[in-house]
């Protein structure tokens, strides 16, 4: 009893949590993994990553992201403008916003334009990848010189 009133207290405390890929099949992986946790109200929306916005009414969060890096899906000249897309939707529109992203592949990460805070090296099952932090906002971006 105990723990499911925890768990209804944490899930009433949730942030607007807010999905997207262009992948109709992922947002659909997506829903299904949702429902068989029992988490409600997560939106799921079909868009390309130069189009990211923070949920409505949301001033800052964090922004998670496990771009495509080349192993699976693209290869790294297929994949620069998308990270670049992203590092621009960024800057634009996420002021204040934290951003986790994982990568297999450094020079995928740099065309963000993003200066690291933090990096963790890690696996993602045999592909060794790194977890990079960012911070956005004002006096807080750093270009990285091209």
């Amino acid at each position: 009893g105990e723990a499911e009133r925890r768990r209804a207290a944490g899930l009433a405390r949730l942030p607007p949590l807010l999905g997207s890929d262009t992948d109709p099949r992922a947002i659909e992986r997506a829903r299904a993994t949702l429902a068989l946790a029992g988490i409600d109200g997560v939106e799921l929306v079909r868009r390309d990553v130069g189009e990211a916005s923070p949920p409505h009414r949301a001033a800052s969060g964090l922004v998670a992201t496990n771009a495509p890096y080349g192993h699976r899906i693209g290869d790294a000249e297929s994949l620069r403008p998308v990270y670049r897309r992203l590092g621009e939707a960024l800057k634009e529109r996420f002021d204040g916003w934290s951003v986790a992203l994982l990568t297999a592949d450094a020079s995928l990460a740099g065309e963000l334009r993003l200066r690291a805070s933090k990096r963790n090296a890690l696996w993602n099952g045999a592909i060794r990848c790194e977890l990079l932090q960012y911070r956005i906002g004002r006096g807080v971006l750093e270009a990285l010189p091209l």
